[in-house]
C-alpha cells in the first residue's frame, strides 16, 4: 500500500467521503425533521437517497466505460458537494431526499473503478489486507464526522425543541 500513490490517495479519499456520507445521512434527518416532516416523510427521503445508489449501480457499466477513474472521483466529489448544497435549500422531504440521491449516485461506479484497479494492481495475497485497510479507513472518521454534524445541527434542534 505504501508503494502505490493511487492506493494511498484512495485510502484518504475513502475515509473522508464515507465520513461525509455518514454526516450527510444525519443531516438529511435533521433537515427534514426541522422542516416539519413526519417520520414517514423522513423515511421516504432516506429511501430516495438509497434509490440514488441503486440507480448508480445500475448505471455502472456505461459510467465506467465512458469516464476515467479520475473523472469519476472528481465528479463524485462535486456531486457530493452539490447534493449537500441542494439539501440545504428549503423544501419538502422528498426533494431533500432527491438531492441526497444525487450526492450518492456515482458512489457505486467509484467503488467499481477502485475494485477493478485493486484486482489488477495488487497481488492476490495482499488483496484481503488492502481491502481491510480500506474498510477501516472508510469507517475511521464516521464517528468524528457524525459528532460534528450532530453538533452543527444541535442549535437548530435545541431551538426547535424549546418552541414545542
Amino acid at each position: 500500500m505504501r508503494a502505490s500513490s493511487y492506493l494511498r490517495y484512495m485510502l484518504v479519499w475513502f475515509a473522508l467521503v464515507n465520513g461525509a456520507f455518514a454526516g450527510l445521512g444525519l443531516i438529511l434527518v435533521v433537515l427534514c425533521h426541522g422542516r416539519g416532516a413526519s417520520s414517514g416523510e423522513i423515511g421516504t427521503a432516506q429511501a430516495l437517497g438509497s434509490a440514488g445508489t441503486v440507480l448508480g449501480a445500475l448505471a455502472c457499466e456505461p459510467l465506467t466505460a465512458g469516464l476515467t477513474g479520475a473523472r469519476l472521483l472528481t465528479t463524485s466529489s462535486w456531486l457530493l458537494v452539490a447534493g449537500a448544497a441542494a439539501m440545504a435549500v428549503p423544501g419538502p422531504a422528498p426533494l431533500t431526499g432527491l438531492a441526497y440521491a444525487g450526492a450518492l449516485f456515482l458512489t457505486p461506479a467509484v467503488n467499481v473503478v477502485f475494485q477493478h484497479h485493486l484486482v489488477r494492481a495488487v497481488p492476490d495475497t495482499l488483496t484481503g489486507r488492502i481491502s481491510s485497510t480500506m474498510m477501516t479507513a472508510a469507517r475511521s472518521l464516521n464517528w468524528f464526522i457524525l459528532m460534528g454534524a450532530g453538533a452543527g445541527a444541535w442549535p437548530t434542534g435545541a431551538a426547535r425543541c424549546s418552541r414545542s
